[in-house]
């Protein structure tokens, strides 16, 4: 007497498909993958033949539909292949998957924006965002009535025109509370979770000269060309601050970094013992360096490093 057990057919097939969906996936640029994952029903059309059919034999040469422990199994696995199928498919997970195989990494140039400055405007505070993974701010000298940000980022998208669209869609925005004005970064979509975007970002921002200044760098890196400042600036929440020193500024630089040995570059700072903060717990080491008759003031506050080279 001959037995079959069901599944035998369906499991088979079933696998077939999968290597079809493995081989696809190695092979670049092929979309057979999302017609796989959008006929997965033709499994259980096929298991449901499979019993059907057997059980009609089964009355004819008296064969057995035997339902055992590894057709049950088997049952279960052809279950959870479907589950798994219209999971995928449902959540457009093959076509990101295909789509983020075809992806290329460009470099892309940010479009250049102004803001104009009031004449009553006497502080300018730039919040740089926290979302950018991977990203830099050059700080330079710019004109007094304006302020202009350019910049460059990589962008991983299908095409540059795409990336293009992507790195611009991030503006800079500005408002006026009181005397001071507000410079926001807004939100770039980020490569992620199969998704185009930007993997890395870099902003070059010219402030004026006649205004104080006020950086919240949340934990990103701030790069300052030291002829930039002027008057009174302060740095918060950096990650790493590069200063750039030509000998004949006139600059004293305050830094207060949460590494012992986070002041660095050429110059020679003068160094305080390590402070305990009695509220944080944390402890932190104070310096300054000064040039010239310091006429400029910049306070560095709760960065990791520091570092002031000097140009000759």
């Amino acid at each position: 007497m001959r037995r079959w057990r069901v599944g035998n057919l369906s499991s088979g097939v079933m696998f077939i498909i999968l290597g079809i969906v493995l081989l696809a996936s190695l092979l670049k640029g092929l979309v057979v993958t999302e017609y796989i994952f959008k006929f997965w029903p033709v499994v259980l059309i096929i298991l449901g033949l499979e019993i059907i059919a057997y059980v009609y034999f089964s009355k004819a040469d008296n064969s057995k539909v035997k339902y055992d422990i590894l057709s049950i199994f088997m049952i279960i696995l052809v279950g959870l292949f479907s589950i798994g199928a219209y999971t995928i498919y449902s959540l457009d997970i093959m076509s990101k998957l295909s789509s983020s195989i075809n992806r290329q990494e460009y470099s892309t140039l940010i479009e250049d924006q102004e803001i104009n400055i009031d004449k009553d405007i006497k502080k300018v505070i730039v919040d740089y965002p926290t979302q950018y993974t991977y990203a830099s701010l050059d700080v330079k000298e710019g004109i007094n009535n304006k302020i202009i940000v350019s910049g460059k980022g990589t962008v991983l998208a299908n095409s540059k025109e795409e990336s293009q669209s992507i790195i611009n869609n991030s503006k800079i925005k500005s408002r006026k509370v009181g005397d001071n004005l507000y410079i926001e970064f807004e939100n770039v979509e980020r490569a992620e979770n199969l998704n185009p975007g930007v993997t890395w970002v870099g902003h070059t921002i010219f402030l004026p000269g006649n205004k104080n200044i006020e950086i919240q760098a949340h934990n990103q890196n701030i790069n300052i060309d030291g002829d930039a400042v002027k008057n009174k600036w302060v740095v918060r929440n950096s990650s790493d601050v590069d200063i750039n020193i030509d000998v004949d500024d006139s600059l004293d630089i305050f830094a207060t970094v949460v590494n012992s040995n986070g002041l660095k570059g050429s110059v020679e700072w003068n160094k305080n013992n390590e402070l305990q903060d009695e509220e944080s717990g944390n402890s932190y080491t104070k310096g300054n360096v000064k040039f010239k008759e310091g006429l400029n003031k910049i306070y560095i506050i709760e960065c990791e490093d520091v570092k002031v080279n000097t140009l000759y």
